[in-house]
Formats: C-alpha cells, sequence, structure tokens
C-alpha cells in the first residue's frame, strides 16, 4: 500500500481557495483493483518557477498564478499528444484501424488546485478530439456536437 498527502498553505489570503489538504491510500501490486496499461503513459516535465520555495526557512511557497494556469494547460497538451500517439501506435501494431478519441478513456483523473481548471481542462480535450476526429466531415461535426453535450452534462456535475 502507498500514502501520499499533501497540505497547501499560504501566507495570505488571495488563494484562499487552492488552501487544503489531501491524501490517498493506493493498493500496488498484481492483484490491485486498478490496473495501468503498461507503454500507456503520457508524461510531460518541465523546469519553471510557477511554484517553488525559494527561503528553505518559510513553509509559504512563491505562487505565480498566471504562469502556473499555463504551464497546467502546456502541460496536459503535450501530455495528451504523447499519449495519443501511443495509444494509436498500439492499435495499429494489433491491426485496429480507427482513431482514438475520448469515449475510449472509462474515467479521467485530474490534478484540480481549483474546479474551473478541470473544467477548462476537459473542455480543451474534447476541443483537440473534435479537431482530430476529421476534416470537418458531417461525422466529425456530428462527433463535436456529441461531445459538446457530454461535456455539458459532466460540467453541470463537476462543481
Amino acid at each position: 500500500m502507498a500514502v501520499c498527502g499533501d497540505i497547501a498553505v499560504y501566507p495570505s489570503d488571495t488563494v484562499r481557495h487552492m488552501r487544503g489538504a489531501g491524501a490517498v491510500a493506493m493498493l500496488v501490486g498484481p492483484k490491485a483493483p486498478l490496473v495501468l496499461a503498461r507503454g500507456l503513459r503520457g508524461t510531460h516535465m518541465e523546469n519553471v518557477y510557477d511554484f517553488h520555495k525559494p527561503d528553505g526557512a518559510s513553509e509559504y511557497p512563491v505562487l505565480d498564478m498566471k504562469l502556473s494556469i499555463q504551464c497546467y494547460s502546456q502541460a496536459l497538451a503535450r501530455r495528451d499528444a504523447v499519449y495519443r500517439q501511443k495509444f494509436q501506435k498500439q492499435w495499429e501494431q494489433a491491426g485496429i484501424e480507427r482513431p482514438f478519441t475520448l469515449d475510449d478513456f472509462q474515467f479521467m483523473i485530474f490534478h484540480s488546485p481549483f474546479c474551473k481548471m478541470v473544467q477548462k481542462s476537459l473542455a480543451h480535450l474534447i476541443v483537440n478530439d473534435f479537431l482530430s476526429a476529421g476534416s470537418g466531415t458531417q461525422t466529425s461535426l456530428y462527433k463535436g456536437l456529441e461531445a459538446f453535450s457530454s461535456m455539458e452534462r459532466f460540467l453541470g456535475q463537476a462543481c
């Protein structure tokens, strides 16, 4: 079992909505209820000072909110592109000849510094899915409307 936790504290009330604590316990091993597909990970790392602790004597971080949101969005887009390429390659090797779409996910989990960030992230993924679905054909137009409908239902329940 792996247990992880985090506490977010800030020196002022300007980012009160981002204060809090969280923890997760995960069962790790061959009989774990959640299976992660090998080779199907999309990762992105970048050395950016959007959130850092330059003063080791202080418990408070320095946060550049605008840059942090920009980094989050860029990382999500890059991760999505890498993941789609890996998924498509694996399907091609298996002889599956159809494009990967968001419909192929059973669920999605987002880091959620605040609620609107998750909503906007999902919206970006849906737009990317729509743009990669086709070249303006009736089918891709329908898929876009269908995705929008799904997004509206999800966003209504998210927060």
